[in-house]
């Protein structure tokens, strides 16, 4: 008896898988932002506050996920598995990954997190003088600070926000300060030891002690903010001349040539 052995080319080879862009919505609900692709484990959620699952239903999004968290009073909400929605008090810690590549059930032109990858969208307030600017989420180490002191703010650790620190610092005449660990306040005049913006809220996962409407770092994380240096001012009597305008005397009154 003869064998026959058929070769089978590879599926990939006959057919055409047509790839498809996915993205969060251009517009959300107000006060929300989209955070990025976050790592998750059933053994161990990113969110794990509160959970609803598609079950067939076909209309999970990233607006009604965002609408079942904020109406149980919570500002962080996660996608995942296409129809899988989470709610949480605080963003995960870490970020800035791939595989949130899944289509969400109710939209399939958005992304609704993938396998072991939740899609997350948050809304926290921040309130800092005027003047002051966020430069986004920052790496930090004990060994190697980003910000050159430790303040302490008026009524402690627990009332720590970014409002507070950034008035602390720019009385103590400082252009930069930074909020970690939530309720951590640095302050300096330059970013100090390489130190670099994660991407998207990279870590600054943690809501401050003062207001848990608002994020102050997290571990080695350090939401950084800024403000232009106030020219000083002349003390009294200062002479602030450069040099004296020499003195313009009238033709005129020159001395005539002999």
């Amino acid at each position: 008896m003869h064998r026959s052995i058929i070769f089978l080319a590879p599926l990939t080879a006959a057919f055409s898988f047509p790839k498809r862009d996915l993205s969060p919505p251009t517009s959300l609900p107000a006060g929300w932002e989209y955070n990025g692709c976050y790592t998750d484990s059933r053994y161990n959620r990113a969110l794990n506050e509160k959970q609803y699952y598609d079950m067939g239903s076909n209309t999970v999004t990233a607006e009604t996920c965002i609408a079942f968290c904020e109406s149980n009073g919570f500002p962080v909400a996660g996608l995942e598995y296409s129809g899988e929605c989470y709610c949480g008090s605080t963003l995960p810690f870490q970020s800035g990954t791939d595989g949130c590549n899944m289509p969400c059930a109710g939209d399939s032109s958005q992304v609704c997190g993938g396998p072991d990858r939740i899609t997350v969208y948050s809304t926290f307030t921040t309130s800092i003088p005027e003047g002051w600017t966020s430069l986004g989420c920052y790496s930090d180490s004990v060994q190697a600070r980003t910000l050159s002191d430790l303040k302490q703010v008026e009524g402690g650790t627990d009332a720590m926000t970014p409002e507070l620190c950034t008035s602390t610092c720019q009385g103590f005449g400082f252009t930069y300060a930074g909020v970690e660990y939530a309720g951590e306040c640095f302050c300096g005049n330059e970013i100090q030891n390489s130190a670099s913006s994660s991407g998207l809220m990279g870590g600054c996962s943690m809501v401050c002690k003062g207001d848990g409407s608002e994020l102050c770092g997290g571990p080695d994380r350090m939401n950084l903010y800024t403000v232009a240096a106030t020219p000083e001012e002349p003390t009294e009597g200062e002479d602030t001349d450069v040099e004296d305008e020499p003195e313009v005397i009238p033709e005129e009154e020159l001395p005539s040539k002999l």
